[in-house]
């Protein structure tokens, strides 16, 4: 089951127009669940956790709680697939380029 809703909210947010805005309170609950989920003991919805929220990142804000969960995962999770996951939905800047070669090296 959580499986599904985290791979139903990716589908939904990953769908959503460029222009598209949801309301805040939505979001913030979405953004709270998903979280939550990033530490599910079942490696499957971990990784669908992670592509859910990587829309929600924000590479300009080097406190971004996603982009940091993103970077604790990515060097600390035991499953490779949601290791893999996070690489390919973090978002790129000067913060997280760092941790990401450091971490392939």
């Amino acid at each position: 089951m959580r499986f599904r809703v985290c791979q139903l909210i990716n589908k939904l947010l990953n769908n959503l127009g460029d222009d598209a805005a949801i309301d805040d309170e939505l979001a913030e609950r979405i953004f709270e669940s998903m979280l939550t989920r990033l530490h599910d003991k079942i490696p499957a919805v971990r990784v669908q956790a992670v592509a859910a929220i990587s829309r929600l990142q924000d590479p300009s804000d080097p406190e971004c709680i996603v982009s940091s969960t993103y970077l604790e995962l990515m060097s600390n999770d035991a499953s490779a697939e949601v290791r893999r996951a996070v690489l390919l939905n973090i978002a790129l800047s000067s913060h997280t380029l760092e941790r990401i070669i450091g971490t392939c090296t």
